[in-house]
């Protein structure tokens, strides 16, 4: 989805800023529609956005005096609070920045949504065109950079790519590689998990994804390159393990990827919900009442 952004040996060395930092991670139990999960986070990242600026305002109150009055009071939780949603999607095609929908490509995407009767949705996230679907874990880690000393974001890229990398060999046994192409491989044409990043002003959006135990004839469609890789597969945990239990559990993926990636972080302090309510546009405000509670 993204080509490499820096070599699997650069260093990257950081730690929090703010005493006291933790990690919560929600993980969305559910198959969810795609932009379900879309608005959740823009929300989350609206707020850390919104923070931002109050805390920018507030250097010269005297100054700043009515922009401070069109912003929200900012949450005290986001100055030491970062999140990590977790979710699995219904069949969704999304295209990143350097896959545009637009009417030079109408016949392709009008077959695919046909064909397949699945949507293809554009998204603000770096890369080409990904899948997600049933049996895939979805990670979409929402942090202030700027509150990690060092934590560059081509660094960030790096991190969360060795922690799926951990994840993957610790709690599996799967050896994974990396190669000149962002994510993770099993070999340099077999890939297991896609990474496709969005960085506002220091906040991070979208992130990485992990085949859990989808089916994978959606990923492998001869019609469609994934990823802009032609000749590529994608493959599974499930597929890798030679498994035939279909139950391999999501939430548990992404709680150890939500506790390896905080370590690398340098935060001990992580807590681990799971939320069942559903949103969207009419309720998306009670979000608030989720995140900072």
């Amino acid at each position: 989805m993204w080509r490499r952004l820096l070599s699997s040996s650069a260093s990257c060395g950081f730690s929090p800023l703010v005493a006291g930092s933790k990690i919560k991670h929600y993980h969305f139990q559910g198959v969810r529609p795609y932009l379900e999960g879309d608005l959740i986070q823009e929300w989350l990242v609206s707020s850390f956005l919104k923070t931002k600026e109050y805390q920018l305002y507030s250097r010269n109150p005297a100054k700043n005096e009515f922009k401070l009055l069109s912003l929200p009071e900012p949450v005290e939780e986001l100055y030491k609070s970062q999140a990590i949603l977790s979710f699995e999607f219904e069949s969704t095609y999304t295209a990143g920045k350097r896959e545009k929908i637009n009417h030079n490509q109408p016949l392709k995407f009008q077959k695919l949504q046909a064909e397949k009767n699945i949507k293809l949705i554009q998204t603000s996230r770096g890369g080409q065109i990904t899948y997600h679907g049933p049996g895939q874990c979805v990670i979409y880690p929402i942090l202030d950079l700027s509150l990690f000393k060092k934590l560059t974001s081509k660094c960030y890229v790096s991190t969360i790519e060795k922690t799926m990398k951990a994840v993957l060999q610790n709690r599996f046994g799967i050896s994974t590689i990396t190669n000149e192409n962002t994510g993770i491989w099993i070999d340099d044409n077999l890939k297991i998990s896609s990474i496709g990043c969005n960085v506002r002003r220091w906040i991070t959006s979208h992130g990485i994804s992990v085949n859990v135990n989808p089916d994978l004839k959606f990923m492998n469609d001869e019609d469609l390159v994934i990823c802009g890789l032609p000749g590529k597969r994608q493959t599974s945990i499930k597929e890798q393990l030679q498994c035939k239990d279909t139950d391999l559990d999501l939430f548990e993926v992404a709680t150890i990827f939500s506790d390896k990636l905080a370590n690398k972080l340098g935060v001990s302090d992580v807590e681990h919900y799971k939320v069942e309510k559903r949103f969207n546009n009419t309720n998306v405000n009670e979000l608030k009442n989720l995140f900072f509670s």
